[in-house]
């Protein structure tokens, strides 16, 4: 069974079979790849998902938070595999990575890192001296666009993707509701799940009224 600490709770059922593809083939080439995009395309959600369904793959996979403590983060995936005490004693994150990715080899576990929420550029930097092809696999999730040639771009949702994502996850939208709401949410994965969400627990508004609100932009609709 893989470890993991990427909780079940982050897997929406969502297919995106033409990035999870050039994910595929980014970490089989390079052995990384960043997933850049604007926020609330579900670039995270995309890494979970396709963590989740190539798991048989790898024996770790393990989520790292840049704006947490990392040697915390480390110090859970190095006891999620041994119960031995294994001490990280370098101070700085370059050699704190290196460490653990050390110790990843000597215990021939395939692993898969994927980061999230960098604080800066030199942080990821950092992070990629983990890969070691076929063996450590990184994905980094960034904001901001990069000049790696292992980089996918995430874009927001097809319609299709819209409508079977509310159709599937919410069971009340018709095939012409779900059109209407994506084309309001502009097929923002983000903007479409709030969306569905606040109707789904406000079900007094209806679809048009909810159009009316969205388009006088009223702020408090999300208070």
């Amino acid at each position: 069974k893989t470890i993991t600490n990427i909780r079940e709770i982050f897997i929406q059922d969502i297919v995106r079979s033409d990035e999870e593809e050039q994910i595929s083939k980014k970490l089989k080439e390079f052995g990384y790849t960043f997933l850049v995009g604007f926020k609330g395309v579900g670039k995270s959600h995309l890494a979970y998902n396709f963590a989740q369904r190539n798991s048989n793959s790898y024996s770790i996979i393990w989520y790292l938070e840049g704006t947490k403590d990392l040697k915390e983060q480390l110090k859970g995936l190095i006891h999620s595999i041994s119960d031995e005490k294994v001490s990280l004693e370098s101070q700085d994150e370059l050699s704190l990575f290196i460490q653990v990715k050390n110790y990843l080899l000597t215990q021939r576990l395939k692993t898969l890192i994927i980061f999230d929420n960098s604080i800066n550029s030199s942080q990821f930097q950092k992070i990629l001296n983990m890969k070691e092809k076929e063996n450590i696999e990184v994905i980094i999730i960034s904001p901001s666009d990069v000049s790696y040639e292992s980089k996918v771009k995430i874009n927001t949702f097809t319609r299709d993707q819209s409508i079977n994502y509310l159709k599937k996850n919410f069971l009340s939208f018709s095939e012409t509701d779900a059109n209407k709401l994506a084309e309001i949410a502009q097929d923002n994965p983000l903007a479409l799940s709030q969306s569905a969400h606040f109707l789904h627990y406000n079900k007094m508004i209806s679809l048009n009224d909810y159009e009316r609100l969205h388009q006088d932009n009223l702020i408090s609709l999300w208070k």
